[in-house]
C-alpha cells in the first residue's frame, strides 16, 4: 500500500514562542561521549570540518597512559585504534586531522618519533636530530604540510627545534632565522595558507611567534597554540598567564579567565569564525573548558550543556567550523573521556513570526486587466488554472508587505515596477486566457516566504535558495487551505483543476496535488493536471535546494484518465526528467539559446509554455485535460529541436519537439536509519522506531547520524496525536532548520516527508526535532521511521540501466 508523502509544513497562526523557564533554554551543545579503546580514559586533540575526531586512549583496564594508543572517532564507526609505529615506540597519541582525514601525533617516549597517518598507513616522519633523539607532530592543513618539535635530550636539557614536514621532506621549520636562547623552537599550529605559528625561548620566557611568507614576527610573551585561515592566532601570555587572542593587529588580546585562585587560562584552538576554546580555573580552582564567541567574556562550557548530562567538561582542545568542540572531560561514570560538543542553541533559542495573511488572501483572480481577490466559494465550479510562483530573490520589499501584494507598485515607493506577482505572473494568465477565455486563472502568493533576501540592495546568493526551498512546504499548507476555503473541496468542486508550479513552486504545487489527493481516502480531491516548470534538482544540492520531487510523485496517482493526475514537466537548467510506474509523466527536454544568463535559462520554461499556448494549437495548455484529450496520447520524453534537417540552427522552429530516448534515472535507495539519542529536555519517551514528544514546556529529542556521500535526503514519518493552534514541529541539522509544520494543518493522519541533505559533507552530523506550543499546552506528535535515501554512483552505465528498470516500481513496493 503507497504510503502517502504528505509535505505540509506550515505555520498559518500567530505564533511567537518564549521559552519558559526551563533549563532547556540555557543548553548550547550536546555532549557526545567518544569512548575508548578498551580502557578507562581518553582524550580528543583534534577535530574536522567532517566531524572526525582524533585524540589518544588506554587500550587495556588500567588507569595508567601505558598502553596509549591514537583513535580516530567517526559516528557510525566508532573510536578507531591507529596503532603506534612498532619496535620501541609503543604509544602513540594523535593530536592534528585536516580534511582530507589525515592524522598527526606522536608517541609519548622521548624517543618517539612523529607520525602521519594516511590511506589506513601509519608513517614515520623521523626527527632532525640523530639517533636517542624524538620528534611529536601537532598540527596539519589541507595540503598534507605537518608541523611540530624535534627533541633531543642531553644530560638533564631537551633541546627542542621546530620543524615543516613537506613533500615527504622533514626540515627546520626555522633553518634560515635567528631562534635565540639555545637555538630552541616549537611549531604547534599551521593554517592553509602555511602560516605557522608557535613559540621561542628568551633567557627568561617564551616567545609567541607567527611566520607568515618566511617571515617571523614576534606576537608577545607566551605560547602560541593556533592558527586559523585568517591568520588569527590564540595561545597563552607570558605575563599574566591568560588565554589570548592575536589579529594581526595590534597587542594581544587578553580573554581573562573563569576567576579562582590561580587565574589562568590558556586557549587551544580556533575556528574560521573566530570562536576560540580552551580551558580556564573557575572560582573553586577547578579546570573549567571555556568558549570565547568573539565579544563579551569567555564562558564556561559546563553551563552551555544540561546538568542533566552529568558531565564536567574539563578541557577544550579544538573547535572546527561548524562549532563542534572536542576536549577531555568526567562522564557521567567518574571516568576522564574524550568529548564532543554539537551547537543546538539556534534551535532552542528559535522564535517563530506571525503570518501576515488568512490562507485566502493568497489567491487572486485575473478578470483580464487586473488581480481581483478570490472569495470563499468563488472556485467551486469550472476548469481552475492555479499559478504558483518559484524564489522571488530581489522582491524582499514586496514581501514584507505580506501575502496581500497584487499590484505592480512597490509598497514603499508607490512607484510602478512591475516586478512583483503582478507582473511575473500575469503573462501566464494572458496566454491561458487567450487559449481559454471562459476558464478561471487564479494565482497563489508566497513571496514572503520565497524572497528570501532582505532588501533589493542585498547581494544575491544562490545558499538563499536553501530558505526558499524550506519554506515550500509551510507555502503548500497555506495553498491547500486556500484552495479549499475558495470552493475546491470534497462534495463541493465539481470543476477541473490544474496547478502550475515554477521552481520552488514546482515543489508547491506537486505537494499540494498529493495533499488534495490523499490516497484516494474520503474527502480526497483529484488535481487534474499538474504542470512543473525547471523544478530545482540535481546542481542545486550544493545549497540544499533540491526539490526532491521524485518521491513526492509517488504520492500521486499519476496516470492519464479522469481518475488521475496528468503530470507535464518542463526542465531546461536546474531541473530533470521523472518516472512512474507506466512512464505516465511527460518530460519536456527544453534547450534555451546559450546566450541566455543561468537566471534567464531557469525561468524559460514558463516563458515557453506561455508562447507555445499562444501560438500553437498542439502545444502548452493544448496539452491539458482542461481543454481536451491530446494529452492521452503523447509520448513520455521530448526535446526541443532547433535545428533544421541538414543541421542548422533556425530560431522559428523554437515550438518544435522531437521525441527522445528516456535516458537514465537516478538509482535512489532507501535505508533504514537509526537514529543515536544524545540528549532529551521536556516531555520526551521513546517509542518504536523513534520517539514521542509532548508539549508541556519546549521539548526536543537531539540524535545524530552519520552521512556518506552519496546521501541524499532522509525521510520520516510524523503524526500528531492532538494537534491544536500552535503547536508547531521543527527539525534542524547542525543546528539549521530544515523542517516546519504547524499541528492544526496536519490534523491527526500520519505523513511522511523528506529534507534534502544533499547540500551537507559526508560524516557525523546531528540532527534535532523541537516541539514548542504558544497557546495550549495538550499537544503531542510521534517521529518515527528515519529512513536515509541515496543515490550511488554506478560502477558502470550497463548496471545503471539494469538497476533503473528494476526500481521503476519502488514508490509503490518500498514502503507500506
Amino acid at each position: 500500500m503507497k504510503t502517502i508523502y504528505f509535505r505540509l509544513f506550515a505555520i498559518i497562526v500567530a505564533v511567537i514562542f518564549f521559552a519558559t523557564p526551563f533549563c532547556v533554554a540555557q543548553v548550547q551543545y550536546v555532549v557526545t561521549d567518544l569512548g575508548t579503546l578498551g580502557g578507562t580514559s581518553s582524550s580528543a586533540y583534534g577535530i574536522n570540518n567532517s566531524g572526525q575526531v582524533v585524540g589518544g586512549a588506554t587500550t587495556s583496564s588500567s588507569d595508567t597512559y601505558y598502553p596509549y594508543h591514537a583513535f580516530l572517532w567517526q559516528n557510525g564507526s566508532g573510536m578507531q585504534d591507529l596503532g603506534a609505529l612498532g619496535g620501541s615506540f609503543s604509544s602513540s597519541c594523535a593530536y592534528g586531522i585536516n580534511d582530507r582525514g589525515e592524522v598527526v601525533g606522536s608517541g609519548f617516549f622521548s624517543t618517539s618519533h612523529a607520525f602521519l597517518y594516511s590511506g589506513g598507513v601509519m608513517s614515520d616522519l623521523n626527527t632532525l636530530f640523530t639517533v636517542g633523539s624524538g620528534s611529536s607532530a601537532y598540527g596539519i592543513n589541507k595540503f598534507g604540510e605537518v608541523v611540530g618539535r624535534s627533541y633531543l635530550w642531553t644530560g638533564n636539557n631537551c633541546y627542542s627545534q621546530a620543524f615543516l614536514y613537506s613533500g615527504g621532506v622533514i626540515e627546520r621549520w626555522n633553518k634560515y632565522l635567528y631562534t635565540g636562547f639555545y637555538n630552541e623552537s616549537k611549531a604547534h599550529g599551521i593554517n592553509d595558507r602555511g602560516e605557522v605559528v608557535g613559540c621561542l625561548p628568551t633567557t627568561y620566557t617564551y616567545l609567541a611567534v607567527l611566520c607568515s611568507g618566511g617571515v617571523m614576527s614576534c606576537i608577545g610573551q607566551g605560547v602560541a597554540y593556533g592558527i586559523n585561515n585568517s591568520g588569527q592566532v590564540v595561545g597563552t601570555t607570558g605575563t599574566s598567564g591568560h588565554a589570548f587572542l592575536y589579529s594581526g593587529n595590534g597587542p594581544m588580546q587578553d580573554l581573562g579567565t573563569l576567576g579562582g585562585v590561580y587565574m589562568y587560562s590558556s586557549a587551544s584552538g580556533i575556528n574560521n569564525s573566530g570562536q576560540v576554546v580552551g580551558y580556564a580555573y573557575t572560582s573553586g580552582d577547578t579546570k573549567r573548558a571555556f568558549l570565547y564567541s568573539g565579544s563579551g567574556p569567555m564562558q564556561d562550557l559546563n553551563t552551555l550543556i544540561a546538568p542533566s548530562s552529568g558531565w564536567t567538561l574539563g578541557t577544550a582542545n579544538a573547535i572546527n567550523d561548524r562549532g563542534q568542540i572536542v576536549g577531555a572531560g568526567k562522564n557521567p561514570a567518574g571516568k576522564t573521556h574524550a568529548f564532543l560538543l554539537t551547537p543546538v542553541g539556534k534551535c532552542q533559542a528559535y522564535q517563530v513570526q506571525a503570518p501576515m495573511c488568512t490562507p485566502i488572501q493568497r489567491l487572486a483572480k485575473w478578470d483580464g486587466i487586473n488581480w481581483v481577490p478570490v472569495m470563499p466559494g468563488d472556485l467551486s465550479s469550472g476548469n481552475i488554472h492555479v499559478l504558483v510562483h518559484g524564489w522571488g530573490p530581489g522582491l524582499r520589499t514586496f514581501a514584507d508587505d505580506g501575502g496581500k501584494i497584487w499590484n505592480a507598485n512597490d509598497p514603499k515607493t508607490g512607484n510602478d515596477t512591475n516586478k512583483d506577482l503582478a507582473g511575473i505572473l500575469k503573462n501566464s494568465a494572458i496566454a491561458i486566457k487567450s487559449v481559454a477565455p471562459g476558464d478561471i486563472v487564479v494565482a497563489f502568493n508566497w513571496l514572503d516566504m520565497s524572497a528570501t533576501v532582505r532588501s533589493s540592495s542585498d547581494p544575491l546568493s544562490l545558499t538563499e535558495a536553501r530558505q526558499s526551498r524550506l519554506k515550500t512546504d509551510e507555502a503548500t499548507g497555506d495553498l491547500v487551505n486556500a484552495l479549499k476555503s475558495a470552493g475546491i473541496s470534497a462534495g463541493v468542486f465539481n470543476g477541473k483543476l490544474q496547478i502550475i508550479g515554477i521552481s520552488h513552486g514546482a515543489r508547491v504545487s506537486a505537494l499540494a496535488t498529493e495533499n488534495l489527493y490523499k490516497n484516494g481516502k474520503s474527502g480526497s480531491i483529484i488535481v487534474d493536471q499538474l504542470t512543473l516548470a525547471d523544478s530545482p534538482e540535481g546542481v542545486t544540492g550544493i545549497v540544499g535546494a533540491n526539490n526532491q520531487l521524485a518521491d513526492v510523485l509517488g504520492g500521486i496517482k499519476v496516470g492519464r484518465d479522469a481518475s488521475s493526475t496528468f503530470v507535464d514537466n518542463y526542465y531546461s537548467h536546474f531541473g530533470e526528467s521523472y518516472f512512474t510506474d507506466d512512464d505516465d509523466v511527460v518530460n519536456v527536454r527544453l534547450n534555451p539559446k546559450p546566450s541566455l544568463s543561468i537566471g534567464d535559462k531557469h525561468i524559460y520554461p514558463i516563458n515557453w509554455y506561455e508562447g507555445a499556448s499562444k501560438n500553437t494549437t498542439t502545444l502548452g495548455l493544448a496539452w491539458s485535460p482542461l481543454e481536451g484529450d491530446i494529452y492521452k496520447n503523447l509520448s513520455s520524453n521530448y526535446e526541443q529541436d532547433w535545428q533544421n534537417p541538414d543541421g542548422s540552427f533556425d530560431d522559428s522552429r523554437e515550438y518544435t519537439l522531437r521525441d527522445k530516448d528516456a535516458g537514465l534515472s537516478p538509482v535512489e535507495k532507501w535505508l533504514h536509519l537509526d537514529m543515536s539519542t544524545l540528549l532529551t529536555q521536556g516531555l520526551v519517551t521513546a517509542i518504536p522506531s523513534g520517539m514521542h514528544l509532548t508539549e508541556h514546556s519546549p521539548a526536543y529529542w537531539h540524535s545524530s547520524f552519520v552521512k556518506s556521500i552519496d546521501d541524499m535526503a532522509i525521510e520520516f514519518t510524523y503524526q500528531f496525536l492532538n494537534a491544536g493552534d500552535g503547536d508547531q514541529l521543527t527539525v534542524w541539522i547542525d543546528d539549521q532548520m530544515r523542517f516546519v509544520i504547524t499541528g492544526s494543518l496536519a490534523g491527526i493522519d500520519a505523513y511522511t516527508t523528506d529534507i534534502d541533505i544533499s547540500d551537507l559533507g559526508a560524516g557525523y552530523h546531528i540532527l534535532s526535532v523541537a516541539l514548542n506550543n504558544y497557546g495550549d499546552i495538550n499537544a503531542s506528535v510521534d517521529v518515527t521511521n528515519f529512513t536515509m535515501v541515496s543515490v550511488p554512483e554506478p560502477s558502470s552505465l550497463l548496471l545503471l540501466c539494469v538497476i533503473v528498470m528494476t526500481v521503476l516500481s519502488r514508490r509503490k513496493s518500498v514502503r507500506a
